[in-house]
């Protein structure tokens, strides 16, 4: 596969953007907006994307080299995670990168949790939380990870949060 030119984008995950239903949230991504994504290995789709299987946010601090080229991070992380050392760890990694736009989607009931812990620019950091999103439509019988469903929902939410960031349409 070709990709197209467009913004730059690295997206990170464990089972939930790998083996999952995640090669589709890349594919809707890539048909909607100008975006051309990096990564260590293709989907089935051909799109690269940064996975391993228990991806963890110290992950991210060692193998934050990778990154260098990515105008736009998305983060799909921290599920298993003590919430003290992943907000630590995800500190540390923007400060890494500063100057890119970092995309966290979390399953947090606190809208202000990122900001609290973060603590960095808010121009450069973005919140996307999925607990609002009805676990008997998308999600599977284990309520952590996303269905077809909630990946397409997952999907959108990324377009309107990227357009909203500078990314543009086909």
């Amino acid at each position: 596969m070709i990709q197209k030119k467009g913004t730059t984008v690295a997206m990170i995950g464990d089972s939930q953007m790998g083996w999952r239903e995640g090669k589709y949230t890349r594919k809707w991504l890539s048909e909607e907006l100008k975006v051309h994504f990096l990564g260590n290995q293709n989907d089935i789709f051909g799109y690269p994307y940064f996975f391993s299987n228990n991806y963890s946010s110290q992950n991210l601090l060692e193998d934050n080299l990778y990154f260098v080229d990515a105008k736009i991070i998305i983060l799909y992380l921290g599920l298993r995670e003590n919430k003290e050392s992943f907000y630590s760890n995800l500190r540390a990694f923007v400060d890494l990168n500063k100057g890119k736009e970092i995309i966290l989607i979390q399953y947090s009931t606190d809208e202000n949790s990122l900001e609290k812990m973060i603590n960095t620019n808010a121009n450069t950091i973005h919140s996307l939380d999925i607990s609002k999103y009805d676990k008997t439509k998308y999600y599977f019988s284990d309520g952590k990870h996303l269905n077809y469903e909630g990946h397409k929902q997952l999907a959108k939410d990324l377009i309107l949060k990227l357009n909203s960031i500078g990314v543009s349409k086909n």
